[in-house]
């Protein structure tokens, strides 16, 4: 009887020790988590102008080029665009740097919004995707290269070929049939940089 409660006595501090041990271990790592947060994030500075009285930020010139080649290089490398529902707040954390640059980056260097340059690889990945299988219908291209809907896929898909989907698909088959070469660079325009 001495043998089972004091067995049944260790295993209860055991498994608070346990327990303790866990929620410890959790803490610290979240409080780990937030510190390198904080770390990491790049902070704007303002600019000490005296006609600058306005609350935005700015990055230096050098500090733009170099997040819009980030960006560009996360866009080719990692296609963040096939996920429907991509913030500007997922790059922020993944570029490691905050929306002010982002928003700068995106504006005064490629010179595009965020939306137009998530819509821009979005219909590169159409067209690619089209060329690999040309069996493909026109709203799983949307769906697989990352638009929300089929009516958001043929407005981006205007603007980025001067095209409807069906016309470039048409056109596409008819080079196609005459075993004439075709790439995506054909047909969608190229992304302006400063």
């Amino acid at each position: 009887m001495k043998i089972q409660s004091f067995f049944l006595i260790a295993v209860a501090a055991l498994t608070i020790l346990q327990v303790y041990l866990i929620v410890t271990v959790r803490k610290t790592n979240k409080r780990n988590r937030i510190r390198g947060a904080i770390r990491t994030r790049p902070r704007p500075y303002r600019l000490a102008d005296e006609e600058h009285t306005g609350g935005d930020y700015l990055c230096e010139e050098g500090l733009k080029d170099m997040v819009a080649d980030k960006i560009i290089d996360y866009f080719e490398r990692h296609k963040p665009y096939l996920n429907p529902k991509l913030k500007l707040k997922d790059l922020e954390a993944a570029l490691h740097t905050n929306r002010n640059y982002l928003s700068q980056a995106f504006n005064e260097k490629l010179e595009n919004n965020f939306n137009r340059i998530c819509n821009h690889f979005r219909v590169r990945e159409a067209c690619r995707l089209y060329l690999k299988n040309p069996r493909l219908r026109i709203k799983d291209l949307a769906v697989l290269s990352g638009f929300n809907s089929h009516s958001s896929f043929l407005g981006a898909f205007r603007i980025h070929t001067n095209y409807t989907p069906g016309r470039w698909q048409k056109e596409v088959k008819d080079r196609l049939a005459k075993k004439e070469p075709v790439t995506v660079d054909d047909y969608v325009k190229k992304l302006n940089f400063k």
